[in-house]
């Protein structure tokens, strides 16, 4: 029996064995927590391939009726008082809808999404670093384990406030990248406006240049047979066929000005021009001579509505910051180390201090003076976006005046021509004038309709430069 118990003791594991396994159980354990902590992502990688062929078909298929247009534009249409669909296309509505569909606002848009998830990497705390040493001593002293064990973690500290610098640059792109969205977004609506005006005038002057044509045709037959008659020359109706091939050439060409304005329209929208052919588009709020009221608010809202300036405002408040940074980093940061080590049987508690940088050669001073310099230029730029949008708001101001000047003028011109016409038309009746005259008038009261045309389309551009001054419609800015 005491041979059976004395054979199961050497059976049983010695005192400094069951120490090892115990400590290697240990360290086992805290190399699965690791593991196991690598483990646990939280996001992973989403594959999102690209066809050209299904872009070119879902972009052959838009509708500003249908689809993701549809959708957004309800809702921005609902914020901005707007039935949707309208039943004539109008400057709001189509900007409500190139706001949905535009690739450059959409561009702009996903830099904005880039520079919030930039926000949160600046706020980020960095991660602790687990370290586990294992060493094997070669020629162990007789009754040690030849194993040293242990784990430390390594904390970086940031000091002087640098996280909270680096958030407040970060939140300062973010507020950059929203003023680029909406001064790419004033961007499209300034060149849907200009193309919208350019589509009245072009049809406007179609409209005309086709009445020009049939009093050119009819001016023909009346010569034609005057000189049948022995009243005229042939030169007098070699001159009106002349005459006439001119109408005609710039009637198709204002004919080809309406269809280039529509696909630019289409273009600009975000969707091919077919989408436009079913709806109608209103312009007739071009065609208004009402005045404008011009004082300072001009001036004043150039200041507090421009994308530039408010930009320009913004790249400073980044300067400033980095400016900040820069300073604060004269502070190095540093790196804790508490840690926990079994050295060959000795238990050993340690805390190092690690990535402590020594400032003997330098403190800085080159990145300051960079940053210094930047917030001058940042400053020096504010002067300058300022300097350039009060001249340009006086610019436009004096185009308006300007072109408010010509059409006056052309009004008057316009009602002249027609009162002529009308005399004309009565002398006919009495048999005091024949049809060559009275053709002769109507063509000149076009010709006067032209004119008021050319000078309205002046007057509107001159409003356009006023809107692209300050950014703002210059109906809100009667409203205020």
């Amino acid at each position: 029996m005491q041979a059976i118990d004395k054979k199961i003791g050497d059976l049983s594991p010695s005192p400094r064995l069951a120490s090892h396994s115990l400590q290697g159980t240990r360290y086992l354990g805290v190399l699965i927590f690791f593991l196991a902590m690598v483990g646990c992502a939280t996001d992973h990688y989403d594959a999102r391939p690209i066809s050209i062929d299904e872009v070119s078909n879902k972009f052959a298929v838009k509708s500003l009726t249908t689809g993701d247009i549809r959708d957004c534009a309800i809702k921005r249409a609902s914020d901005s008082s707007v039935d949707w669909p309208p039943k004539e296309w109008n400057l709001k509505s189509l900007t409500i809808a190139a706001f949905c569909s535009n690739t450059d606002i959409e561009a702009a848009r996903l830099k904005l999404d880039t520079t919030t998830a930039a926000v949160t990497t600046a706020t980020q705390r960095p991660n602790p670093v687990l370290q586990l040493p294992l060493q094997k001593t070669l020629n162990p002293a007789d009754g040690q384990s030849p194993w040293t064990l242990g784990f430390a973690l390594d904390l970086p500290v940031q000091t002087a406030g640098k996280r909270d610098l680096r958030i407040a640059i970060a939140n300062v792109d973010v507020m950059a990248a929203r003023l680029n969205v909406a001064s790419v977004a004033w961007g499209v609506r300034s060149q849907l406006r200009s193309l919208l005006l350019m589509l009245w005038f072009s049809s406007e002057r179609a409209r005309l240049l086709q009445k020009q044509v049939a009093l050119d045709e009819r001016l023909e037959r009346l010569i034609e047979r005057r000189v049948a008659n022995g009243y005229t020359s042939t030169l007098e109706l070699n001159l009106q066929r002349h005459l006439l091939a001119q109408a005609i050439t710039n009637a198709v060409a204002a004919l080809q000005e309406v269809g280039d304005a529509k696909l630019k329209i289409a273009s600009l929208v975000g969707v091919r021009q077919t989408a436009l052919e079913p709806i109608v588009i209103d312009v007739r709020e071009f065609s208004t001579h009402s005045s404008l009221v011009l004082d300072d608010g001009v001036r004043k809202n150039a200041l507090r509505n421009r994308g530039d300036v408010l930009s320009g405002l913004v790249e400073y408040e980044a300067s400033q910051a980095v400016l900040q940074l820069e300073l604060v980093k004269q502070y190095p940061d540093l790196n804790l180390g508490p840690g926990y080590t079994l050295d060959q049987g000795a238990r050993k508690v340690g805390l190092t201090f690690s990535g402590l940088e020594l400032p003997l050669f330098n403190r800085n001073q080159g990145a300051i003076a960079e940053a210094r310099a930047r917030r001058f230029e940042a400053e020096m730029k504010v002067k300058k976006i300022v300097a350039k949008a009060f001249a340009e708001a006086d610019l436009a101001m004096a185009a308006y005046d300007a072109s408010r000047n010509k059409l006056s003028s052309a009004l008057t011109q316009s009602r002249l021509a027609q009162r002529r016409l009308a005399a004309t038309r009565a002398f006919l009746l009495a048999g005091e004038d024949d049809q060559v005259t009275l053709a002769g008038m109507e063509k000149n009261e076009i010709e006067s309709e032209l004119n008021l045309l050319d000078a309205t389309l002046q007057m509107q551009q001159a409003i356009g430069q006023i809107e692209d001054a300050m950014q703002l419609p210059t109906s809100e800015l009667s409203a205020q």
